[in-house]
């Protein structure tokens, strides 16, 4: 057993000492933890669709249903009454507009690549 606290801290947090007496169990899980997040998964985005293809009209289709989506929520929000109604659109106009972003973004990448 160690006397700096620093000492048994990092020892703590290898793994290597538990609070409970040392338990095996507990350094076996903790240890793989510990290694798991040291390891940096990187995300990388599929090779880039041609532009002009057909994955490149199919979003284009998309992006328009999503405009026309939204301009369907828009409306309804102007004709909505009371309270809950009014919320409900709310939440549905936001949506739509996710729905815009994401599919924009994605017709972005498509034509440009970033």
């Amino acid at each position: 057993m160690t006397n700096s606290k620093a000492v048994q801290r990092a020892a703590r947090q290898r793994g290597e000492l538990h609070r409970d007496g040392g338990d095996p169990r507990v350094r076996g899980v903790i240890t793989p933890r510990l290694r798991l997040n040291s390891v940096r998964l990187a995300m990388t985005l599929p090779r880039r669709p041609v532009r002009g293809g057909d994955v490149h009209a199919r979003a284009i289709e998309r992006q328009d249903v999503a405009v026309d989506d939204l301009e369907h929520a828009s409306d309804e929000s102007d004709a909505a009454q009371g309270r809950f109604e009014k919320r409900t659109v709310a939440v549905a106009l936001a949506a739509a507009n996710e729905q815009v972003a994401a599919r924009e973004a994605w017709v972005k990448y498509i034509e440009q690549g970033h």
